[in-house]
């Protein structure tokens, strides 16, 4: 079977879109997140959306297959703040590892599915890590994250995904830990690096430099794509994919929100109507979408995606 690194020249891929936002329209209470498993639990879990994975897996395998069923190549493990810094809030600590690793199972399950149904189209499994909202040492970091990389290598994800990092001392040092134990385990793996902003105009610290650096001292992980997500929508985002298509002979990923700064997101008709500009001038090689978005607004950018080529890129260069 055709790995990522393999489709990326090939065809836009398509990434699924938002997992917690997208929790929040099936109305769960607060014993969903609890259940037997945590019914004496202290602390209210309501919110942690990431304890369905054991409360309510069939909901966790539910949303994966919308994805699926609307076309996505890539979906993410509902695992973005499944770390110890999270856990340690909800009085949770130790349980990173089980989460992580029954998370990945649930995403690969149905993933496989999907690629048995259609062979040609082939689906992956990407491990969602995200930031955490302290600035801590670069020990403090690999504590934190180390439990969730091993529990996630161990579900057997395809790769992992950094997601919506705003610091990049984290995402160095998130990206640095995941390096390490691959380095131990005589493995490469693909990785997607992918940074935000907290204002439009804020600084973008994913440039060329900072990423050259991650790859150079990275070397048991094959970076397959950088980019931006969440954050703003598609038209605050367009800016910095714009310069990064410029900058980088890497692949390049875009999944802004819905817009949900505005006080009506983006439809997933005009949401995908603002992502053209991206397919038209050939900035993207991976497309999907973030916070506020649904599986329409995943099929409208997989039938759009399929009228492009992807952005020409050459690794080797970089």
């Amino acid at each position: 079977m055709k790995k990522i690194s393999d489709i990326l020249p090939e065809r836009i891929m398509v990434l699924d879109g938002a997992m917690g936002t997208y929790i929040r329209k099936f109305g769960l209470k607060e014993y969903d997140y609890h259940k037997n498993k945590f019914a004496t639990h202290s602390k209210n879990l309501f919110g942690y959306h990431e304890i369905l994975n054991l409360t309510y897996p069939k909901l966790i395998k539910e949303i994966h297959e919308k994805y699926l069923k609307a076309g996505a190549d890539l979906i993410e493990t509902n695992t973005f703040r499944a770390n110890d810094y999270f856990l340690e809030k909800y009085d949770l600590k130790g349980l990173a590892y089980e989460i992580n690793f029954t998370s990945a199972k649930l995403a690969r399950e149905i993933a496989d599915k999907y690629t048995f149904i259609k062979r040609s189209k082939p689906r992956f499994v990407m491990g969602s890590v995200g930031p955490v909202p302290s600035k801590l040492t670069k020990d403090e970091y690999k504590l934190i994250y180390s439990q969730q990389f091993k529990g996630l290598l161990a579900g057997h994800v395809d790769g992992i995904i950094f997601e919506t990092f705003l610091d990049p001392d984290n995402l160095y040092a998130a990206v640095e830990t995941l390096n390490e134990i691959m380095q131990r385990r005589s493995r490469t793996l693909p990785v997607i690096i992918s940074a935000t902003v907290e204002k439009p105009d804020d600084e973008f610290f994913m440039n060329k430099e900072f990423v050259g650096r991650l790859v150079e001292n990275n070397t048991a992980l094959d970076i397959i794509a950088v980019g931006e997500n969440c954050g703003y929508g598609p038209e605050e985002v367009y800016t910095h994919i714009k310069t990064l298509s410029q900058e980088i002979d890497l692949p390049i990923v875009a999944y802004p929100n819905a817009g949900i700064h505005h006080k009506e997101p983006l439809s997933p008709a005009e949401f995908v109507a603002f992502v053209k500009k991206y397919l038209d001038q050939g900035l993207v090689n991976i497309i999907g979408s973030c916070c506020g978005t649904t599986p329409e607004t995943t099929r409208l950018l997989d039938s759009l995606a399929k009228d492009y080529t992807p952005r020409k890129f050459n690794k080797d260069l970089f």
